[in-house]
């Protein structure tokens, strides 16, 4: 089915101009036999918008100072739709979203449950069926009422209202509550280099003031009505306090307000944001200055607020399980607990790895690492596909690395993936791995890795590491008896007591044995492919070289949320 790029700009509004302002931008494929129903709901999902209380109008222009056209069924859709097929550029014709909160009566109170747990201990019945289970309850709960009664419809208008981030500028502006109101003002503070001190805080008004009494800056708020609302009813923006007074300290400067500055630093994972990386914009962007055990509360309250905390991810952990079960049909996933009713283990093997086993080369990766609250062990398995690339095998979280829990887990890898001819487990040496390895796959060789190796042998013999190091990796690489047993000596020219060391591992062990087997593997592969191949014949060989000589001069650009 074709689809069509749209561009969609939403949450901006139209001028006197008859232009589109203040908008943000997001992409979507919409399919050439789409609906107006269908568009209405792609847009929900994209937006995150409940249709039930949000009213929307679909607009576009064909030229700016034109009246915009309005979508509001099938026929206008389609219209827009040949449109676009007939303009090359994209960027034509976006879409134009405006929302209004649709006027909706509130309902009677209904009783709203929370998840509790004790210790992250969950009461259950059978293990198999406690996610499927909650996850209806939830999904049943969650749908009973859409909006409880006027207090909750009123915080669902308020929310539309200001974000956090708008500075504090005028009068008559309406917050959210006053725990808003509170974060806007701190962050006014902080990028207007002043203090301010609270004089009086109450559910029904909230009044600030410049911390010098002599000044006059002041903001003065209070509670609308019986909502939750707060807006300003006074706001005297005028800062005539001496500049040591404006940038001695900054009150304002919470961990709380830091955290929210800092925040986004950490929304992707591979991020390296340090305490002095916090100290050092904190200074250079707001002028603040921020002591190491700030900037390391500050950093903990961003990591929450960006990805959680680790109790609300346990209390989690069946809803996700279950849509992962759902969403990746014929996976392997298996959650045990303890005879308290505790997590224990957790087993993930999805269906795709489990289907490309068969294409990769039979070596197995067994790696630890998890950095959590609670502690714990991941145990990770992966492997290499054919154009050498890592590829996932399976996920594992125990409670430790014990030798319970590790042969649990090959246990579970083996009734995933079975065994294979030639294949081979490889490993950092630890004690446990190799102990429920050799349990579950006794026919199956266990080597390890050399940088692992190495770097047992710095600790173990401190002196001359940067000649064991070249006389190690030599002899690891080395294909030809001969040339290992030359390095060896080179080694004992070193260390003697390095050669007694790595013959107590095993010189079998070593992970000069995976490169023949990978080495084996490729050329097995590569004369099959080999056989299977037949030569174009010259019609297409042109073809190809005419395609090939038009794309030379081509440049990939990367794609991006609207582009791809």
């Amino acid at each position: 089915m074709d689809s069509i790029p749209i561009i969609l700009q939403h949450r901006g509004h139209w001028d006197d101009n008859s232009s589109y302002v203040n908008f943000q931008v997001c992409g979507l494929l919409i399919p050439t036999n789409c609906n107006y129903s269908n568009l209405v709901g792609m847009i929900c999902n994209e937006l995150n918008l409940q249709p039930q209380l949000t009213s929307m109008k679909i607009e576009y222009q064909v030229k700016d100072g034109y009246s915009p056209f309005n979508i509001v069924d099938d026929l206008q859709l389609m219209f827009y739709l040949e449109l676009k097929k007939r303009e090359e550029d994209f960027t034509m014709y976006p879409l134009c979203l405006t929302t209004e909160i649709k006027n909706i009566q509130p309902r009677s109170f209904s009783t709203w449950s929370e998840i509790t747990t004790d210790d992250l201990c969950v009461e259950v019945a059978h293990t198999e069926d406690v996610a499927s289970n909650l996850f209806y309850e939830n999904m049943v709960e969650g749908s009973k009422e859409i909006v409880a009664d006027y207090m909750d419809y009123a915080e669902l208008v308020c929310g539309q209202m200001v974000d956090i981030s708008t500075e504090a500028t005028s009068e008559d502006e309406i917050y959210k509550d006053k725990e808003t109101l509170q974060i806007v003002l701190s962050h006014y503070a902080l990028n207007n280099n002043f203090q301010y001190i609270v004089q009086k805080s109450c559910k029904k008004e909230y009044l600030v003031a410049c911390i010098d009494k002599n000044f006059k800056w002041m903001l003065r708020a209070s509670r609308n009505g019986k909502t939750n609302q707060f807006i300003i009813r006074r706001f005297i923006d005028t800062h005539t306090c001496a500049l040591e007074i404006r940038f001695k300290s900054q009150r304002q400067a919470t961990t709380s307000i830091i955290a929210d500055v800092i925040k986004h630093k950490f929304t992707n994972i591979k991020t390296s944001y340090s305490f002095a990386d916090i100290i050092r914009d904190m200074k250079h962007d707001h002028n603040v200055q921020v002591k190491y055990i700030k900037a390391w509360r500050s950093k903990e309250k961003a990591l929450e607020m960006v990805r959680g905390n680790a109790t609300e991810s346990y209390i989690e952990l069946y809803l996700y399980l279950y849509m992962l079960e759902i969403t990746n049909p014929g996976s392997i996933i298996e959650l045990k607990l303890n005879d308290n009713r505790c997590f224990l283990y957790v087993f993930v093997a999805f269906n795709a790895s489990i289907k490309g086993w068969t294409h990769c080369i039979p070596i197995v990766v067994a790696g630890t690492f998890l950095k959590s609250a609670y502690g714990g062990t991941l145990l990770v398995t992966a492997t290499q596909d054919a154009g050498g690339k890592t590829f996932p095998l399976a996920f594992c979280v125990v409670d430790s690395e014990n030798d319970e829990s590790c042969e649990w887990f090959f246990i579970k890898f083996r009734q995933s993936y079975g065994i294979r001819e030639g294949m081979t487990i490889v490993s950092d040496r630890h004690e446990r791995i190799i102990k429920g390895a050799s349990k579950v796959y006794p026919e199956v060789p266990h080597v390890f890795f050399i940088f692992h190796l190495l770097s047992n042998i710095k600790s173990k013999f401190k002196k001359n590491s940067k000649k064991i190091k070249d006389a190690f990796f030599s002899a690891a690489n080395a294909y030809i008896v001969k040339k290992f047993e030359y390095h060896m000596k080179e080694l004992d020219k070193v260390d003697r007591r390095v050669q007694l060391f790595l013959q107590e591992v095993g010189y079998e062990k070593w992970a000069k044995r995976i490169a023949n087997l990978v080495q084996k593997w490729s050329y097995s592969n590569r004369n099959t492919a080999n056989a299977t191949s037949t030569r174009l014949t010259t019609k297409f060989e042109e073809i190809l070289k005419k395609n090939y000589l038009y794309s030379v001069d081509l440049t990939v650009h990367p794609t991006n949320h609207i582009l791809f």
